[in-house]
């Protein structure tokens, strides 16, 4: 049997898409991937398109005694370019207010982030409560905090949009 130790830091990513997926390597001449019927690696030319994504990894630590968590984006052209430097926002800050204004408790724990189907909002889960919060993606602001109880494990926008699946990993629920 295999075990494996976790990292104290443990970075969740999403890469939130806003050009074509064959655009999505490093350097040109890199293996984007294989085909399955080959084996062959497919290679992917790195034109301008390649900047019209960003990717937001999620930092798990607690960043002050009443929660938080950080967030890190890091727009395409840099990464693309091998260079740059993310954004980076505290969560302990705009999220844990907006929380505590519309549910009156602090979210802990920030686990999964991902994007509606149109891109304009993120969705991040808090794993460590029942906190999902909804971000303008063009803004990075926190738009709208809701408390589904315990341990909001992940949370997906249905394609549609009209709604938000919640799992609630100690409940074993979808909400």
């Amino acid at each position: 049997m295999h075990t494996h130790r976790l990292a104290p830091m443990m970075l969740i990513v999403v890469l939130c898409l806003l050009a074509s997926p064959a655009h999505l390597v490093a350097q040109e001449g890199t293996p984007a991937a294989v085909d399955p019927q080959t084996g062959s690696p497919v290679v992917a030319e790195v034109t301008p398109a390649a900047a019209g994504y960003e990717v937001w990894a999620v930092d798990q630590s607690i960043t002050t005694a009443g929660g938080g968590g950080t967030l890190y984006i890091y727009p395409g052209a840099a990464l693309t370019d091998g260079a740059g430097e993310p954004e980076v926002t505290d969560l302990a800050d705009d999220t844990t207010s907006l929380c505590m204004e519309q549910t009156d408790s602090v979210p802990i724990r920030p686990h999964v982030i991902v994007f509606n189907a149109s891109h304009t909002h993120a969705i991040l889960s808090f794993v460590g409560t029942g906190h999902v919060v909804f971000y303008d993606a063009a803004t990075r602001a926190p738009v709208s905090c809701i408390d589904v109880g315990e341990q909001a494990h992940a949370a997906h926008a249905s394609p549609d949009e009209r709604y938000v699946v919640v799992a609630n990993q100690n409940g074993k629920l979808l909400q």
